[in-house]
């Protein structure tokens, strides 16, 4: 048995030695002679971008790009190094804003030249591949920081579709580029945009939008406007700190929350295409206007934020649900979304908050009330009390006192929380819809409310019964919507309360 197995050993032993020798006398010639006839031939000027990519020439990353120059079906592009600003911009679109993933796209597809294949080291036929002179091929030109130039003409589609012929000019050589120029080289101007129509607002600073003005069918139909202040920080920077918004027309409601969500959109307000682009000199022609909508515009939306002015166009909508939208500042026609636009379609009650009274009672400075047969004016005088501290968050309250007086005696009300009742009343009146009847001088008015805030601000509310439950309610002359009228009697009759001395409950 210990023999059979030494005999076994013995010639496993012999048979490796034997594979061992035919390996490196046979099988590794051959393979070497194999890796060298698939050894790459470089013409001049081609370089291996890695072990089996072979560029055009020696990539140009972007940080030594000068300018890449674009002629094309569409006209073409220079895409540029401004040295003084240390930044890139197009030549004739200074103003618009480029999509920063499709300048990756270009800068690769430019100065990274990949070749799919060569396919020709001759260029005696070059009808066959669309890149002879009569074929007015497309080409660029790439110069680098330190004024090296390359030039690459490109031609036809392969048929399969994969790529697209190509030529280094003064080579003599046919190549099949990468199909991805088609986006970038091969395409207008246009492409290589963010269908954007101003700059985007900032989570710190999205509400200081001043003079927001929408118009619908070239009349105004609603201007909102956002009262800030400006403090300093720490390091003594100056910042503005949102204060309120307020309602410009048609008549000084208070504003929404729903407007406040809309601003927020602003941040990441982008369309989903670039349908036309205006060079920076150029007035879009009527033409064009026309064919987007645009000339006579369905809407149009203007606002001012941080001292920049923007004006845009909007169409009305597309069968998709779409709209065309052109920015007067970027010079920039964009296809807009449905849900980004969605505001468009509001009607005014959206932008206007149901409550028609918003102020504490520490901010009011009078109070009158006048109907059939009465009239007073409350005067409030409010003063500091009793200051508490929290002793968790160590954060102090100070206690307003209230007084209120009569300006018709001259005597103050016993109890100013009977006056709290009334004005909590005051708060609560609310906008129901929009009234049938809008003209107040058809109607006999039951009640006008002045309120005048310790700021100067003067409002007036009117109330003209127009049906057996309903108000047109006007404010400051201006009306659109309708209240209960049982809560516009409730007024009169607790301040009628207030006068005699009687006690008074809101609701």
């Amino acid at each position: 048995m210990i023999k059979k197995r030494l005999y076994l050993i013995i010639a496993i032993a012999i048979a490796f030695i034997l594979l061992t020798v035919a390996y490196f006398a046979v099988i590794a010639p051959l393979l070497e002679e194999t890796n060298e006839n698939e050894k790459i031939d470089l013409l001049e000027g081609e370089v291996m971008g890695s072990a089996t990519t072979i560029l055009m020439f020696n990539q140009v990353e972007r940080a030594n790009i000068q300018s890449i120059e674009v002629h094309n079906e569409f006209g073409g592009y220079t895409f540029y190094y401004d040295d003084e600003k240390k930044d890139f911009f197009f030549k004739d679109y200074l103003n618009s804003p480029y999509s920063k993933e499709m300048i990756s796209s270009l800068v690769t597809d430019a100065g990274f030249p990949t070749i799919v294949e060569r396919i020709a080291e001759n260029t005696d036929n070059l009808e066959e591949y669309g890149l002879s002179e009569k074929d007015n091929p497309a080409y660029y030109i790439l110069t680098t920081r330190n004024n090296k130039t390359h030039k690459v003409y490109i031609g036809n589609m392969t048929v399969t579709g994969g790529g697209y012929y190509a030529r280094y000019e003064g080579r003599d050589a046919i190549y099949v580029v990468p199909a991805s120029i088609k986006g970038t080289i091969l395409s207008p101007v246009s492409n290589l945009m963010s269908a954007m129509l101003f700059l985007p607002l900032s989570q710190t600073d999205y509400f200081a939008v001043k003079d927001f003005i929408l118009a619908k069918n070239e009349k105004a139909f609603v201007k909102i406007t956002s009262e800030t202040k400006t403090k300093k920080d720490s390091n003594g920077n100056e910042y503005e700190d949102f204060v309120s918004y307020k309602m410009l027309y048609p008549a000084e409601y208070n504003v929404s929350s729903n407007y406040d969500n809309l601003l927020q959109t602003f941040m990441e307000c982008y369309g989903t295409s670039v349908e036309y682009l205006g060079k920076d000199d150029e007035t879009i022609s009527d033409k064009i206007l026309e064919k987007y909508n645009l000339k006579n515009p369905a809407f149009e939306l203007f606002f001012e934020h941080k001292g920049i002015k923007n004006d845009i166009l909007i169409s009305k909508q597309n069968d998709d649900g779409t709209y065309y939208a052109y920015s007067l500042l970027f010079n920039i026609i964009c296809v807009m979304d449905e849900q980004t636009f969605s505001f468009l379609e509001w009607d005014l009650l959206d932008f206007v908050d149901k409550p028609i009274l918003q102020y504490s009672i520490n901010d009011v400075s009078s109070i009158t009330v006048n109907s059939k047969g009465f009239e007073e004016t409350f005067l409030l005088y409010v003063s500091d009390g009793e200051t508490t501290t929290n002793p968790v968050t160590g954060t102090t309250t100070t206690k307003k006192n209230l007084q209120v007086k009569l300006k018709s005696t001259d005597k103050y009300i016993q109890n100013p929380d009977d006056f709290r009742q009334f004005y909590m009343g005051l708060l609560t009146t609310n906008i129901v819809t929009y009234a049938s009847e809008k003209d107040p001088s058809k109607l006999d008015c039951l009640a006008t409310i002045k309120v005048l805030t310790r700021d100067g601000k003067r409002h007036e509310f009117s109330f003209y019964p127009y049906e057996s439950l309903r108000c047109l309610y006007t404010l400051n002359g201006k009306g659109e919507f309708y209240v209960l009228k049982t809560t516009v009697e409730k007024l009169i009759s607790d301040a009628q309360k207030l006068v005699k001395g009687e006690p008074v409950k809101y609701q």
